[in-house]
């Protein structure tokens, strides 16, 4: 109710039981596509809110995720009021209401935006998520998706039906630098195509996660979500579980336009390879849409680690190159190959380079 009153176009939401650290680069994000929901999470619930609690049915155009607002969410203000005016239409009475938070980014038949990092809740009793609550609350999420799925069937016109672009698999950012100076995009998704089943509404939320889980096993990017690219940990990695393939890439967001050129750092789990200017490109972009294809590629110092990775056969690769064009918000790592290994990422990391005096000091 309170940003639907508001005077500023945009609104945050946040539980008080959550710190949440990286509000720049999700408000950066959302900047971008402001008509779609952006909301915080980590990688367990991630899996949930990208695999499990995603219900989809071409035939009534139903395309809705559920996602928590409670761990940080960005919202503007005009899809707060429609859900206001839905929540009327619909006619959800007094306890369901005081539930809108099981309904939100439902009735929005729209897929949030969802960024995934390591969050940090703080201990309380009787947390509204923990026990009976969680139980409480797929009744609630069921009972959204019922509705809504109605409306649709029915053709109303109460709900959104078009799909906003860009859609599910047109969104490549992922999660926030643990830094919050940037994001880390790729478009390598983790789960599979959530429209491999159909929303049935007789089927509860429970029953539906049992059957997601059993088609898919989650464990894998749950160890090894996208946030370890970028958490600051080198011995922590995104692991992808597919092999790399020819035009797959991995690629940075700087939130703003850099004055200065940068030193970029990254220590993967790689054929050296993987680094020749004949198996990879170097892209630049102001904003995110335009691509500057760098050539000649950028001299990229490749130096052995005694670490190994993960798995313990290969060792890591510490590899920099420096982009020296200034003005750039992006910048993108594509494979014009394929590999047989999948992308093992442990850091991913930029600086600026500052010559002072010319005397050749990097910052």
């Amino acid at each position: 109710m309170a940003c639907a009153m508001a005077t500023t176009p945009y609104c945050y939401f946040q539980d008080d039981d959550w710190i949440i650290r990286h509000m720049r680069s999700m408000y950066a994000n959302f900047l971008r596509f402001p008509n779609l929901i952006h909301t915080d999470t980590n990688a367990d619930v991630y899996s949930l809110t990208n695999w499990k609690w995603c219900f989809f049915d071409d035939f009534v155009d139903l395309h809705a995720c559920f996602s928590w607002v409670g761990t940080g969410a960005f919202a503007s203000r005009d899809n707060v009021v429609r859900f206001l005016k839905m929540a009327s239409i619909t006619e959800m009475d007094p306890t369901e209401f005081a539930y809108g938070d099981m309904y939100f980014t439902t009735f929005m038949n729209q897929v949030p935006y969802q960024l995934e990092n390591e969050l940090m809740e703080l201990p309380q009793e009787n947390a509204f998520s923990a026990g009976e609550g969680r139980i409480r609350n797929k009744i609630y999420m069921h009972k959204a998706l019922v509705r809504l799925y109605d409306h649709l069937s029915r053709k109303t016109g109460a709900f959104e039906t078009k799909e906003i672009s860009p859609s599910i698999y047109q969104r490549d950012v992922r999660s926030p630098c643990a830094n919050d100076r940037c994001l880390f995009l790729t478009n390598k998704h983790s789960f599979p195509d959530v429209r491999a089943f159909r929303y049935r509404p007789y089927i509860n939320i429970s029953e539906s996660e049992r059957v997601h889980e059993s088609y898919y096993d989650t464990r894998h990017f749950i160890r090894h979500p996208y946030s370890h690219a970028v958490d600051d940990k080198d011995w922590t990695a995104w692991k992808s579980q597919e092999v790399i393939r020819k035009d797959d890439y991995i690629s940075l967001d700087l939130l703003f336009p850099m004055p200065f050129p940068l030193i970029f750092t990254l220590i993967v789990d790689h054929h050296r390879d993987y680094f020749s200017s004949l198996n990879m490109k170097i892209q630049i972009s102001y904003n995110g849409i335009d691509w500057i294809q760098l050539s000649p590629l950028p001299k990229i110092e490749v130096r052995q680690l005694p670490r190994t990775g993960l798995d313990g056969r290969t060792h890591l690769l510490l590899c920099t190159f420096q982009i020296r064009e200034t003005g750039i918000r992006f910048v993108k790592l594509t494979s014009t190959r394929e590999w047989e290994f999948p992308y093992g990422i442990y850091d991913f990391s930029f600086r600026a380079r500052i010559d002072r005096l010319d005397s050749g000091i990097d910052d």
